[in-house]
């Protein structure tokens, strides 16, 4: 069994993002003449920012197990299936630029009731991409064109 956790530079980086972000957002709900549209809008951003910031520490508890039998997401809400239970793949990318040059990817799992997902910032998310592959070809999953897409571009062709 194999052990993948998001890096620790990671988390710090998006927890600071995280008290920035409320920091300023929630900064100006304390002034007694923000009038009424303005109360709206920080409010929202620090929800937000608040949602990111809850994220980013339930992140700080994940760790994502690979095994032969299956995948286990363990920490807070933690979830998994073995790979006979695996019913679809999805591999998106996001981009952040027009040029499609920087992004992100995100695998979602789902089998068995359960839903277990993960973006490209873990560590070791090309092995993780790998072997989820790998169990679909060899269960003969339906991936969706642009998920086959996604993992040619990271190497990982449709036949092992």
């Amino acid at each position: 069994m194999r052990q993948f956790r998001y890096p620790i530079r990671t988390l710090l980086l998006d927890d600071a993002k995280a008290v920035i972000g409320l920091i300023i957002s929630a900064g100006p709900l304390f002034l007694d003449d923000l009038s009424r549209f303005w109360l709206y809008v920080f409010s929202i951003l620090t929800v937000l920012f608040l949602v990111f910031a809850i994220r980013t520490a339930i992140r700080h508890t994940r760790v994502l197990e690979l095994s032969e039998k299956g995948i286990r997401m363990r920490g807070f809400n933690a979830r998994g299936f073995d790979w006979e239970a695996l019913e679809s793949v999805q591999l998106r990318y996001y981009s952040t630029r027009r040029d499609h040059e920087r992004g992100w990817m995100s695998l979602k799992l789902k089998g068995g009731g359960s839903t277990v997902a993960v973006d490209s910032s873990i560590a070791g998310f090309e092995d993780i991409a790998r072997q989820v592959a790998d169990v679909a070809r060899q269960r003969e999953i339906e991936l969706s064109p642009a998920s086959w897409t996604n993992f040619d571009a990271m190497g990982i062709g449709r036949t092992a």
